[in-house]
């Protein structure tokens, strides 16, 4: 993404749920013209919080589970 001109930004939550969400409701506020959350989620409930919230804010989300 980055050879074509895309900023990058990822963050790694260490598979801890409430630090999963902290970020999550960071993301908005870094300014990004576009933004994909991919969610490996830990805790479903976690995961659906952060769900709601992206849509709350008109954000994409890519679910993956491993």
């Amino acid at each position: 993404m980055q050879a074509n001109g895309y900023e990058v930004v990822l963050e790694d939550c260490e598979e801890n749920h409430t630090l999963q969400y902290e970020r999550a409701k960071e993301m908005p506020e870094k300014e990004l013209d576009i933004l994909v959350v991919i969610v490996i989620p830990v805790n479903k409930n976690t995961a659906y919080n952060i769900v709601d919230l992206a849509n709350s804010k008109g954000v994409p989300v890519v679910a993956y589970n491993r």
